[in-house]
């Protein structure tokens, strides 16, 4: 996977930039440390799981080795946002069977800081299951969350012969 930052004024390709991400047949989500120093990614991995990354951001792209696993889900993982202070990563998980907003500080190195914890447990009617998709998202002094559900009616209906 590259990630390739575009400016948008002058539409320059350059590493570690903002506030566009091209990322070319990939379906995962990205946020952008506020220092543009790190990138936040997740990754639907061949073992039928998905991992929330932590990759820093150069002058030349970063390795799988060098990249920092935040956590692992084999249900959903995803939205992930930083903190106003960047010290801070919001995502949502269905690690515990609900939809719920976790988060995982982090120190200068980029290195997660002790183990996640649960922001935010949504195991409350209607939206105590995974039904749609979770998108989070971080302001100064709040956490936004939106959830969707998606509902179909199925219709048998007698045809005349």
């Amino acid at each position: 996977m590259r990630i390739t930052a575009i400016e948008s004024h002058t539409k320059w390709k350059r590493p570690g930039g903002w506030p566009q991400f091209a990322l070319a047949k990939s379906e995962t989500f990205i946020a952008l440390a506020p220092s543009d120093r790190w990138v936040a990614f997740t990754l639907a991995l061949p073992d039928e799981t998905a991992g929330l990354y932590l990759a820093k951001i150069g002058d030349q792209p970063a390795s799988f080795e060098t990249w920092t696993k935040i956590d692992e889900d084999r249900n959903y993982i995803g939205s992930p946002t930083w903190s106003k202070d960047g010290k801070t990563l919001y995502y949502c998980s269905n690690r515990d069977g609900f939809i719920c907003v976790w988060a995982q500080r982090g120190a200068a190195d980029g290195k997660p800081s002790g183990e996640p914890f649960a922001a935010f447990h949504n195991h409350t009617p209607p939206d105590t299951k995974f039904y749609g998709v979770c998108w989070v998202k971080a302001a100064p002094d709040r956490l936004y969350m939106m959830l969707s559900e998606f509902k179909g009616d199925l219709w048998a209906l007698k045809l005349p012969r």
